[in-house]
């Protein structure tokens, strides 16, 4: 097997990694679809190239239709559907539902934005890379995704197949622990070497340990490495909602989340404030900024760890981390759809207003990754990972059987 090390090198990030649609919308209405302009290659604005394994170059650069009529297009077309690949009720549902009330101002021909929600994330990903309209009509809006969804060699559709649309913030990793002073720990390293101390304790989706969760390798790499105590159990759902009622419970102490550190002030008042909810550790891409009414006291783990689980870790959670909290449209979405729609989200959060509001319900600061930027990211970084997938697919399995079987 190869070295993590040798593994993840050349693994470049950018700024942020169902029963489909049978089971969500309620009384939502699915448009009708409008026959969309003669689809074109999937444009790659300015991508450098691959660092690993090369991607597929698309047979043509594609030249938008000068006589593209986007007002009238999206007017037509009449409702958009943004699919949480999510529960109702944790924060990507909440933040998805909050961009469906604004967005619709800043498209042309002002469609209608409806969110729904398709928990199961690998039926998202395969709904939306195979099946769902391709009109500009269907829009992932996805949380941190499992890692096996498109870098499998014999996966038929890959994430760089999709079109990026943005993304509102950057990605903070953040491992959080609900009661830390009772535990007696400040960062998860003051447990180091102390297996038989107070436990930490996490739960996971058992569809996402066995299918390929990022973050699940991630804790279990820190965790390890450090050989803190700690225990994982095996869950339904495991969205932010589900963590925030399994600490009130006492089930669970512990998660690893990138916006709930600083949406606590709103959902959960006084818990960062007095303590009850501390950062355990920073895992990065970006270093974990003070919330509304606590700074954090624990700086990057990578700098208490060993180079390989590092490398590890690194290799599971980075590139998942910058597709995570992002818009995607089907692969074969035309470029012009594609465009308008990328523009639009750009225009709605530079606008000062709609940035205020987001970052009053979020807590969280808008950092918007536009979507020529976006596109060019996931035709660096995709190659690159693909290249580790199988064997962080090897280490995947050794967790889900170690821990949950």
């Amino acid at each position: 097997m190869r070295s993590w090390s040798t593994l993840t090198k050349g693994l470049i990030v950018g700024t942020v990694l169902m029963l489909v649609l049978a089971a969500c919308g309620g009384d939502d209405p699915t448009p009708t679809p409008k026959p969309a302009p003669v689809a074109t290659a999937t444009p790659v604005p300015g991508a450098p190239a691959p660092t690993a394994t090369p991607a597929p170059a698309p047979t043509a650069t594609t030249v938008p239709d000068p006589a593209f009529d986007a007002e009238a297009y999206f007017r037509e077309l009449g409702t958009i559907r943004l699919v949480a690949n999510s529960n109702p009720g944790g924060g990507t549902d909440a933040q998805g539902r909050l961009m469906a009330t604004f967005l619709s101002d800043f498209i042309p021909g002002s469609p209608r934005i409806v969110l729904t929600n398709s928990p199961n994330k690998d039926g998202e990903f395969d709904y939306a890379g195979s099946k769902a309209n391709k009109d500009g009509s269907y829009i992932s809006w996805t949380s941190t995704p499992e890692i096996e969804r498109g870098y499998r060699p014999e996966a038929k559709v890959k994430r760089r197949d999709f079109l990026y649309l943005g993304s509102p913030v950057s990605r903070d990793n953040v491992w959080m622990t609900y009661g830390a002073n009772e535990l007696g720990y400040t960062c998860a390293w003051d447990a180091k070497d102390n297996p038989s101390g107070p436990k930490f304790t996490f739960m996971e989706e058992i569809a996402d340990a066995e299918n390929g969760s990022a973050t699940l390798v991630a804790n279990v790499a820190i965790a390890e490495d450090l050989n803190l105590p700690f225990e994982y159990f095996a869950v339904a759902s495991a969205s932010t909602s589900d963590h925030l009622l399994s600490w009130e419970r006492g089930d669970t102490n512990s998660t690893t989340r990138s916006s709930l550190w600083y949406q606590l002030p709103a959902t959960r008042p006084g818990w960062s404030a007095d303590g009850r909810v501390q950062v355990m550790a920073d895992l990065g891409v970006n270093p974990v900024r003070p919330n509304k009414e606590a700074a954090p006291a624990c700086d990057d783990v990578r700098k208490h760890m060993s180079a390989e689980a590092v490398a590890l870790m690194d290799g599971a959670l980075l590139p998942s981390t910058y597709v995570g909290k992002s818009l995607w449209l089907p692969p074969g979405t035309p470029t012009e759809v594609w465009e308008a729609l990328g523009k639009a989200f750009t225009a709605a959060f530079s606008d000062p207003a709609v940035v205020a509001r987001y970052e009053q319900f979020t807590g969280d600061t808008v950092e918007w990754t536009a979507y020529e930027a976006g596109q060019a990211a996931t035709q660096r970084i995709d190659p690159a990972y693909e290249a580790t997938y199988e064997s962080i697919d090897v280490e995947n399995q050794r967790i889900f059987d170690k821990y949950f079987k």
